[in-house]
């Protein structure tokens, strides 16, 4: 079924992507054909009509390649070269279309109208395809590759919610934070490693606490559990950082701070979490 699926998905991409492509070379409707004397407003009417059929089918090319994705790296077929070929296209589609109505002064996201749910994707779902695939380089360990992707994707948050931000943005603070720590931990090529090393865990230390900052900023309803997770995470992640860089006692306070905040959410995955570290610094 998996791959009957695919090949349908693969055809389906192939001729909106067609379809896309006819409207980007200005070409009109098949079989739509609007006479000098239906006047003015009905070719407004047509063209109106056309990029808002341009917006669906973009739409939908995009939701495929994630559903692709999904379905390759599924037991059935276990082809995660392919699975991320998908994601790519995904987020490549996302930013050229991106630049396209920046360049030409429409709505960043959303379709042509703010309600539109059937037009152009939100900016919420724009972030969703970048950070798909800034999750799968995160855990192939490219954090050079994630981290851009995380932050354009913070930048389009940042820009349609300002002053009330979402979990959302929490959570991709302390990935940032995360993916930043990572890099510390590799071979570093510069002309000075022990200092950018340095530099990278100062970023990770501000990225985790802007995430803790910002969650401090969303109440409920808005404040879910995936804010009140984010934070334990990025306490925990900045007690890790004190760690790693000896400082014990510093550490032993931002541990037991994310073992008391996990116990007050019933986080039992956070307090398992935090008591490991708190040991781990007893036996150093």
């Amino acid at each position: 079924l998996a791959k009957a699926s695919v090949e349908v998905l693969e055809r389906t991409k192939g001729e909106i992507m067609g379809f896309v492509e006819g409207k980007d070379r200005g070409e009109g409707v098949i079989g739509v054909k609007v006479e000098k004397e239906d006047g003015e407003e009905k070719r407004k009417e047509m063209e109106e009509f056309e990029k808002q059929q341009r917006d669906r089918v973009l739409k939908k090319a995009v939701g495929i390649e994630m559903k692709l994705a999904e379905l390759y790296s599924s037991d059935y077929i276990q082809d995660e070269k392919k699975a991320e070929e998908a994601q790519v296209a995904a987020v490549e589609l996302c930013l050229k279309e991106l630049h396209r109505r920046q360049s030409l002064g429409l709505p960043v996201g959303g379709g042509l109208e703010a309600d539109n749910t059937e037009g152009w994707l939100n900016v919420t779902e724009i972030a969703t395809a970048l950070t798909d695939l800034a999750g799968r380089y995160t855990a192939q360990e490219n954090y050079e590759l994630s981290i851009p992707l995380q932050m354009r994707a913070l930048d389009l948050l940042h820009t349609e919610e300002g002053d009330a931000p979402t979990c959302k943005q929490v959570v991709l603070l302390n990935s940032v934070a995360g993916c930043m720590a990572g890099q510390a931990q590799k071979p570093i090529r510069a002309e000075d490693p022990k200092k950018a090393r340095e530099q990278l865990f100062d970023a990770a230390q501000k990225w985790a606490q802007k995430a803790i900052d910002v969650a401090a900023k969303i109440q409920p309803p808005v404040r879910d559990e995936e804010c009140d997770t984010s934070c334990v995470a990025a306490t925990f992640n900045l007690g890790w950082l004190a760690e790693f860089q000896g400082k014990a006692k510093e550490a032993e306070r931002l541990y037991g701070e994310a073992k008391s905040l996990s116990q007050g959410l019933g986080f039992e995955q956070g307090v398992s979490m935090a008591d490991a570290a708190l040991k781990r610094l007893t036996k150093n």
